[in-house]
């Protein structure tokens, strides 16, 4: 027996709950206790020691919903039950679905094509401030490349920015989605201070950071999405009556795949309006 696997905390099933082999669709038993590593199964059906299963069960969410979960899952031992015909079978996990794991245990990873598309923007920004601004700034009396290299200053910090927001835990920016809030409040009155916000075309939207001014609803915009969704997690009944779109991301956030997100832009953009009612002169 896999004494590594016995070392994990077995949690005791109240309820009855079938376990189902999905190769044949036959019940094969129900589910005895359950575990991080393995699970204890009250076999009804015949079954080979030593042999690999894909095994199906449902266990409720957070909601009580329950959920399917897919399972392969090694044999490791097998011995008779009281009752005849009947059996008690100890099995190993060999893949989990990402459902079934603790938070924590979700491995992260990167989307592949949303990077590839914010480097190939990037790029092309670069390309085009360098050679749309040579001339301009020698015209000025400056260096010819003086746009173009605050141009990459400012890339750089926002990818440096990026990569911490990337390295938070999900958990502290959830523990902290208040923080965040207050943040996008002290960010939205702080345009207005005097030698801080900047009137830009008849519209005090900007923040003066020194080497460059910065429009404060883009990072508002960010920390209004991390609010609002650790607000879903707690009250995913909250969005019953939204719109179409928060409702997509409260399932999202109880871990349940949505069918479509349609309307993103402008769900953000009302969203964003109707909680922090903006200037509406022109830019």
């Amino acid at each position: 027996m896999n004494t590594e696997s016995r070392r994990a905390e077995r949690r005791n099933v109240q309820e009855t709950i079938s376990v189902s082999d999905t190769m044949t669709g036959q019940v094969v038993g129900r589910l005895g206790n359950l575990s991080e590593s393995g699970m204890l199964l009250g076999a009804s059906a015949p079954l080979l020691d030593d042999a690999l299963y894909q095994l199906r069960f449902e266990l409720p969410d957070r909601t009580g919903k329950m959920v399917p979960i897919d399972v392969g899952a090694h044999l490791v031992w097998i011995g008779s039950a009281n009752t005849p015909g009947h059996s008690w079978a100890g099995l190993r996990f060999l893949t989990m679905p990402l459902q079934a794991l603790r938070r924590d245990q979700i491995p992260g990873r990167y989307e592949r094509w949303i990077f590839g598309t914010a480097l190939t923007l990037a790029l092309f920004g670069v390309v085009m401030v360098a050679s749309s601004s040579i001339a301009i700034s020698e015209s000025e009396g400056g260096s010819s490349y003086h746009y173009l290299i605050k141009h990459l200053v400012v890339l750089a910090m926002g990818t440096m920015l990026g990569g911490a927001f990337a390295l938070l835990p999900l958990a502290w920016m959830e523990k902290h989605a208040r923080l965040f809030l207050l943040l996008a409040l002290l960010l939205l009155v702080a345009v207005f201070l005097p030698g801080v916000g900047v009137r830009v075309n008849g519209a005090k939207r900007w923040l003066r950071l020194g080497i460059s001014n910065f429009q404060v609803v883009e990072a508002v915009k960010l920390f209004v999405i991390i609010w609002l969704a650790s607000y879903l997690v707690g009250k995913p009944s909250a969005a019953a009556g939204a719109p179409k779109p928060a409702r997509v991301l409260a399932e999202e956030v109880k871990g349940i795949d949505p069918v479509e997100v349609e309307a993103e832009a402008l769900f953000n953009a009302r969203l964003m309006n109707s909680i922090f009612p903006l200037d509406t002169e022109s830019t």
